[in-house]
């Protein structure tokens, strides 16, 4: 942005000196600086767009945060209250481990093995 304002204004310069040096015509002079006026607006437009379009992006990304924060937590509170089992008293780790194992899911085996490793460390079968 700053460094293309910097070259047009160089070239505004040296459009002049040209002129004024009769090295091109007036009618050319005034064609060169239009031309590069109409760069300098494509340029001041494009920073204004650019800055506009940033803010925006931002507010939205802010926004689908802010939803997705409240509504995780929502959603899975709702799946819980029609799916889980809240009214269920907690079962004691002992009790679950008394299950038969071929009735345990792979988590209680694994809880089983470590408590009975916990409970005799030199048994490695």
């Amino acid at each position: 942005g700053d460094h293309d304002l910097e070259v047009y204004r160089d070239q505004l310069a040296e459009l002049d000196r040209d002129a004024a040096r009769g090295l091109i015509r007036p009618a050319e002079a005034a064609e060169a600086r239009a031309e590069i006026a109409r760069r300098i607006l494509r340029l001041g437009n494009a920073d204004i767009t650019g800055k506009t379009s940033g803010r925006a992006a931002s507010v939205t990304a802010r926004l689908v945060a802010t939803v997705a924060v409240l509504a995780v937590p929502l959603v899975s509170w709702g799946f819980y209250s029609q799916i889980g089992s809240p009214d269920l008293p907690s079962q004691p780790l002992s009790e679950r481990l008394a299950k038969n194992p071929a009735d345990s899911s792979v988590d209680e085996l694994v809880a089983r093995a470590e408590a009975h490793l916990a409970a005799n460390p030199s048994d490695g079968r």
